[in-house]
């Protein structure tokens, strides 16, 4: 269990196997937590603690191919993104050599990186409707971000807050949302059809209101809108799946309207046990535990379709 005022919302986030040893590690806030985990943690136990200030994205991965795991860390506040090099062993993170990008203000509030055949571009969304991408391991120092994403050919016409949800399946194939809702709510395709202004995938309706995060895989895709009605209850929150075992819809049933049920998702896998779990957040609710600690995460198997409105 992780305990923090905002987890599972932008305060937490899976990172896939921070640390090289075949586990999938997570974090909260500014701390990295690396797996196995077991008991009640809050973010200053991290394994590995960064300034807490740069971690309201994060993402590991190998950007430079030398075999260690690498991490990126987005700071919307700070309008920058800063790349450490690893290995990632933790408590202490050597950030001699770390590189700090940055553009236009919120450049930094998401952001995802794509690995594929061995060279690594991180997608960061900047702020008023950009989005920028970053190749490999930058040096060390301060730089600004210069290639941008043609963001106004993939939405017509783009709105506000484009991009802020970007997502990959760990591969190559992105996705970016519109979380205005008042266009596409998705388009997906290679980095390069993206930069190339083509869309290859397009989630629209029956998704309205459900485009703030959106979790992808090739065959299994997931979004979620925590500011949207459940059976007449505003911001209840709703999650809807489709894949190659069924269409479905999660929602938040125990009349607390304001909890942000999908205020984040992912898609986890659970490899000993062949299985994929949905994880879906909801920061905002109070589980009754000593201190008022607010916060949970809720996890749904996928092999085999739940039945709806489970929770």
């Amino acid at each position: 269990t992780f305990e923090s005022g905002e987890v599972g919302g932008v305060g937490s986030s899976y990172l896939g196997d921070a640390n090289g040893d075949g586990l999938d590690d997570t974090r909260v806030e500014g701390s990295v937590f690396f797996a196995p985990f077991s008991g009640t943690y809050q973010p200053w136990d991290g394994d590995l603690i960064l300034d807490w200030g740069m971690a309201t994205s994060m993402q590991a991965a190998d950007l430079d191919g030398d075999g260690d795991m690498d991490l990126v860390a987005g700071h919307y506040g700070r309008d920058e993104a800063v790349f450490l090099p690893g290995p990632l062993l933790g408590p202490i993170l050597d950030t001699t050599n770390a590189a700090t990008v940055t553009a236009n203000p919120n450049f930094g509030w998401s952001l995802t990186t794509l690995v594929n055949d061995g060279a690594a571009t991180t997608v960061v969304y900047g702020g008023d409707n950009r989005v920028y991408v970053v190749d490999g391991l930058p040096p060390p120092g301060t730089s600004t971000a210069s290639q941008e994403l043609p963001v106004g050919d993939l939405f017509q016409p783009p709105t506000f807050m484009l991009g802020e949800s970007i997502v990959s399946d760990g591969v190559n194939r992105l996705c970016i949302s519109d979380s205005a809702g008042g266009g596409p709510e998705a388009v997906c395709g290679t980095l390069d059809d993206l930069m190339a202004g083509t869309v290859t995938e397009w989630f629209g309706p029956p998704l309205t209101g459900a485009s703030r995060w959106l979790a992808v895989t090739p065959d299994l895709w997931a979004a979620a809108g925590p500011a949207t009605e459940v059976n007449g209850e505003p911001l209840a929150g709703r999650v809807e799946v489709r894949g190659p075992n069924g269409n479905w819809t999660f929602s938040y049933d125990n009349g607390a309207p304001s909890i942000s049920f999908g205020k984040g998702i992912a898609l986890l896998a659970d490899r000993p046990r062949n299985i994929t779990w949905l994880a879906v957040t909801a920061p905002n609710e109070n589980l009754g535990k000593p201190g008022g600690a607010e916060g949970a995460v809720y996890l749904f198997p996928l092999d085999v379709p739940p039945s709806p409105r489970r929770r």
